[in-house]
């Protein structure tokens, strides 16, 4: 039945609502009305007060995120007009204001991004990065410009290294990713500095059931030209271990897939933040080498060894060790065997094929994550500053996990403490950050305390030390020689089994292991115990460090020599820097007995010096700028630290890490993004009501709006506000200077138009909201002429159509038109000489040529801000417009061949001192080669030189030649014989109909198990029906649906004119004559919509019968 009148204009009213906190009254069902009448208009983006955001993700393309509309939120940042119209919410907006209040305050700034996965949080954090590009790079030729290139491409390599393909998400974030970027004292963007969390080592060796590898492995076996795939031996994915099966199908609106267009994309990316030809070489031949090595086969052979597993297929092994640099029966015994140090003896343990096979997938995840750790810190070394003044922080981390078809192990224990650690930190900083200084001010009544579900006793069970999950863990992983998993979880229960976030499992899981069960923020996860010391320890078998780093007795040897290490420089320099911990013998520091890679990250985030405070530039009229607002810095608090007590272990140093990064996002000024999935299945315009009011409870929606009715964004004492604002307000009052600061401060509240919550005054400050805020600035904005002249350049540059900012974004996740086009002009001329790598880019990218001198933020004292990864190579310089370095090209042509076999001069090749002939190809010759190339091309050349016996090139591509022609014969055959034999099936299908003797057999009177019915010639099955409409309405009897069995029922579902005219807002024309006898079923009251003008399901009819179907 149609909703009533008063309802619908609710309904209206509710899309009309851009602020949550704005809702009366503020509750779960009326946020997600408002949300859900949002979403389905396409309008995603709602506030929930000025510093917070909730969003949905439309799983599609949305005109509201496009260039057009970034332009308009930057011209609303400049405007600086009194008065001005606000547009709608947008992550645009909320970025902008972050930047804004930057800008004014000299204050660093941070952006949290939480919600569950497949809610959209690297896509919103990709558009926040890039209207601050817009905000703040400078213009093209000047210093700083090129980052408006290297931002977006160093982001995307790291989401090529980082995500995945899962389940729910196409591109999921498998790692904790804390962006800073970094600004000058003038707002320009000056260095980015990327810090990854927890990156999932695991899915290297084990991917999940319908699920995808990294991002790259498909990207290099789908995109590798025919040279590079000969030089990397790489097939068809599917013979891969480490790539997985495939789903059957693609999701019904999963992004597409299409990984080779991605790898040119990579290749240009890696190019643009400075890797050279020769590492992206020999980053492509890593991957390739892990992927040979999944595909390492061991068996028991006596004849071989007599103790240990050998591998089957030692071509592969030959060939996994030429890549690695190191020789097969090296690569072999490493596999086999596994060094051990028991009571400060060393001893070796001989590998069965299962024990051989896991020692195979540690090297690869090892190899994995020491290519992610130096792919991230070459990143930071070439883009990251220590001279920057302020920055904003973006984090984001993978949605909280659940396992369904497999067990919840460590790395969801890890990833679901870091989820419950940023909400307890959301929920402190949004509820309790400033309730003491309200109550001594004496605004309470502005902002009274808000009741909210606080999760601090699940983040205590986590991290109390002593005696937390955490610490136990840590405590038993170094006495693992005396503890177990089982011992562990016993010590679990003994310590929290009576606390309301912990329950014991009841028995053990289907492998024998223990279980436990956490309470997270979101609901419990029950995890098992299985193998969580072993991992929690990550001990790297020390065999493949001396394999590959070398031994200090074999430094001095020969490449090749026992202890001399791996011949690739490449490799070795990931194995030599301090990416690694190693532990050495006692009585040999030669000999490597452990060995260890920290979870933490190779930075840290940047801190302010203590005892420091920003100061206003003495002469303000001199610079032409607007000082900042002194910030009143809180006290540090006392911070305690722990000696070293022990091996590092996963969770304890992972615990730690967050400690610091929460540490500096408490010292910024915060900024929420709250991100929500519509739905499980990917599907646009689809909303779950449930699911999505599971997401508002969790995350406190409701709360959140209530708190954020009334923000302050800045205080500060009446004289300095009087001081601040002494122009603006000696414009705007009259009057003589005897009134007292805080009587002035109320007229220009009230001459200004503001409302009592806006401007507030308290004992000792004034307290001002966003809006107030914003108006006062824009004042003193408006005077500063050199940010003025830059505003109107840059609005004559988006004018002009001169936007080499946001134009074009090849990174995006959907294709718009604007994108392919800008997408299509980027690569159609992208390798020449100066070329420009992204569309409507600048063609020359300059170096810096001096340093920026504003030395405000620095590292924290505790980290080492330079890399831990570092070798003796310096090859690091970009190719910039080199034909060398085209995607296009082969990236081994010519490249360094350290510790790889020469290849042989090819049969046919011009030798040296020989002469040919150059003759100029036509055009239409250029074209036929190209279309025999992509008819054959699954031919391989060295298959037709060495089986073919075709020496000579010419002659392979005359057989070439050949047999595109008959390819193009057969296709001509088969479409003759398809137009014949099939076509006439397909337009003409044999169809099954009824009788309306055999419809009537099939009444419930007739036949109750089979009840069919028929609407306007169609069949459908009562039985199915009657259930789920007893279901969704159950006033209705399942008996009264069958009731309809064995006739026709088109008089119950009458055709909706009014929908099918001139839709559901406009009127029936008056050419359709409707019938004034009405021979309608009575039933028919209740799906009859034709009266309706105003109906907002206008495809009702057609959605009923697409379910009955």
């Amino acid at each position: 039945m149609a909703r009533p009148t008063s309802v619908a204009m609710s309904l209206q009213q509710l899309e009309g609502v851009a602020d949550l906190s704005s809702l009366s009254p503020i509750t779960d069902d009326a946020v997600v009305a408002c949300l859900r009448e949002r979403f389905m208009a396409d309008t995603i983006y709602t506030a929930l007060g000025p510093p917070a955001l909730v969003v949905l993700n439309p799983h599609k393309y949305v005109s509201s995120n496009a260039d057009s509309v970034l332009h308009k939120y930057a011209a609303e940042y400049r405007d600086t007009s009194p008065g001005k119209s606000r547009l709608p919410p947008h992550i645009f907006q909320l970025a902008n204001n972050a930047y804004y209040h930057m800008r004014r305050t000299a204050q660093d700034q941070s952006i949290l991004f939480s919600g569950e996965t497949a809610s959209g949080k690297s896509e919103n954090r990709r558009l926040a990065i890039k209207t601050l590009l817009e905000l703040s790079v400078s213009n093209p030729g000047k210093k700083g410009a090129k980052l408006v290139h290297q931002v977006p491409a160093a982001e995307f390599v790291i989401e090529s290294f980082g995500n995945a393909r899962t389940l729910f998400n196409p591109n999921a974030s498998r790692f904790g990713k804390y962006t800073e970027l970094q600004f000058t004292d003038r707002g320009r963007l000056c260095g980015i500095k990327t810090l990854d969390y927890y990156l999932e080592r695991n899915r290297v060796a084990s991917i999940p059931s319908g699920e995808r590898n990294f991002h790259i492995f498909y990207y290099l076996v789908a995109g590798a030209s025919l040279e590079e795939r000969q030089h990397l031996h790489l097939q068809e994915k599917v013979h891969y271990r480490y790539l997985g099966q495939r789903s059957a199908g693609a999701r019904p609106n999963a992004v597409r897939d299409d990984d080779a267009h991605r790898f040119e994309q990579l290749k240009v990316a890696l190019k643009t933040i400075g890797l050279s030809k020769r590492h992206v070489a020999q980053t492509c031949q890593l991957i390739a080498a892990i992927l040979h090595l999944g595909n390492l086969e061991f068996t028991i052979d006596r004849a071989r060894d007599v103790d240990a597993a050998v591998v089957r297929n030692v071509d592969t092994l030959a060939l996994v060790a030429e890549f690695l640099g190191v020789q097969p029966s090296a690569l072999e015994n490493a596999l086999s065997y596994k060094t051990k140090l028991v009571k400060k003896e060393l001893c070796t343990v001989f590998l069965d094929p299962d024990g051989a096979s896991d020692n195979r997938d540690d090297l690869a995840k090892t190899l994995y994550s020491l290519l992610f750790a130096w792919l991230n810190e070459h990143v930071n070394q070439r883009l990251c500053r220590d001279d920057f003044d302020t920055f904003i922080g973006l984090f984001d981390l993978p949605g909280p996990q659940n396992m369904t078809g497999r067990s919840n192990s460590l790395d969801q224990f890890c990833i679901n403490f870091a989820n419950e650690r940023l909400h307890h930190f959301i929920q402190q900083r949004l509820f309790e950050s400033h309730v003491d200084e309200y109550q001594s001010e004496g605004i309470s009544k502005y902002v009274p305390p808000i009741s909210y579900f606080d999760n601090s006793e699940c983040v205590r069970l986590f991290q109390n030390k002593p005696g937390g999950l955490i610490h136990i863990m840590d405590d038993q992983a170094r006495r693992s020689h005396k503890k177990t998993d089982h011992t562990m979880v016993d010590a679990f229960a003994k310590r929290w089994g009576n606390h309301s976030s912990f329950k014991l499992g009841s028995g053990l899981d289907r492998s024998g292991f223990p279980t436990f069960t956490v309470c997270h923020f979101n609901g419990p996860v029950t995890y098992s115990s299985e193998a969580f010391l072993e991992r929690n320890l990550d001990a790297l078998n020390p065999d493949f460090v001396a394999l590959l780093r070398g031994t200090a007795a074999g430094a001095g040897l020969g490449d090749g020599a026992e202890g001399a290490g791996s011949i690739n420089p490449f490799v070795k320099g990931l194995f030599s820097g301090k990416a690694i911990a190693t532990q050495a013998h006692p009585k040999s520091e030669d000999m490597i007995v452990a060995a260890q890679q920290p979870v933490k990250p190779m930075r840290a985030p940047s801190t302010r010096r203590k005892n420091t405070v920003r100061r206003m530039p003495r002469d303000n009229a001199a610079t032409g700028t607007t000082p900042p607002i002194v910030e009143e810095e809180r006290e540090d608090e006392d911070v305690t630290t722990s000696q070293n007590t022990g091996t590092p272990c996963v969770a304890g140093e992972f615990r730690a890490a967050l400690d610091t990064l929460f540490e500096t996002l408490g010292d910024t000024h915060n900024w929420f993004v709250f991100c929500i999935n519509p739905n499980d299945s990917q599907l646009p315009n689809q909303l779950e009501g449930r699911s999505v009011k599971g997401q508002v409870r969790s995350s406190g929606l409701v709360e959140v709006a209530k708190r954020n009715a009334c923000v302050f964004e800045v205080g500060m004492a009446p004289d300095e506000f009087c001081q601040r604002y002494r122009d603006p307000m000696g414009k705007v009052l009259l009057g003589d200077g005897n009134e007292t600061p805080a009587e002035r401060i109320e007229r220009m509240r009230v001459a200004l138009g503001l409302g009592e919550t806006d401007v507030v005054l308290g004992q000792h400050k004034v307290f001002l909201s966003q809006a107030a805020f914003h108006a006062l600035e824009d004042y003193l904005r408006a005077a500063d002429v050199e940010e003025q002249k830059r505003n109107r350049m840059r609005e004559a540059e988006v004018e002009a159509g001169l936007d080499a900012r946001s134009g074009g974004d090849p990174y995006a996740p959907y294709l718009t038109p604007s994108a392919v086009g800008a997408d299509e002009s980027a690569y159609a001329n992208a390798y020449g000489d100066q070329a420009p790598l992204v569309g409507r880019g600048s063609s020359f990218h300059r170096e810096y040529d001096e340093e920026y001198d504003e030395a405000k933020t620095v590292q924290s004292d505790e980290f080492d801000g330079r890399s831990r990864l570092t070798s003796d190579r310096d090859d690091s310089n970009s190719n910039y417009g080199t034909e060398s370095y085209a995607p296009s090209r082969n990236m081994f042509h010519n490249a360094d061949k350290e510790g790889l076999m020469p290849k042989e001069t090819l049969p046919g090749e011009i030798l040296e001192g020989e002469t040919t002939e150059i003759v100029k190809e036509s055009s239409a010759r250029r074209r036929w080669v190209m279309l025999c190339w992509m008819l054959t091309w699954w031919i391989p050349s060295p298959f037709l030189k060495w089986f073919g016996r075709m020496k000579r090139e010419d002659v392979r591509q005359a057989w070439r030649e050949k047999l595109a022609l008959n390819m193009v014969i057969w296709l001509i055959c088969a479409c003759a014989v398809f137009v014949i034999a099939v076509l006439g099936l397909v337009i003409c299908p044999t169809q099954h109909v009824f009788s309306t003797s055999e419809l009537a057999s099939h009444s419930y009177q007739n036949n109750p198990n089979n009840v069919y019915t028929s609407i306007r010639g169609e069949v459908f099955d009562l039985t199915a029906v009657a259930a789920t409409h007893q279901r969704v309405v159950s006033v209705v009897s399942t008996k009264s649906v069958l009731q309809y069995g064995g006739m026709a029922s088109d008089a119950i579902f009458p055709v909706q004119v009014s929908a099918l005219c001139n839709g559901v807002s406009g009127s029936v024309s008056p050419w359709v004559t409707l019938d004034s006898a009405n021979n309608t079923d009575p039933n028919a009251q209740y799906h009859d919509f034709r009266a309706f003008t105003n109906d907002s399901r206008p495809d009702w009819y057609f959605e009923s019968m697409t379910i009955m179907r």
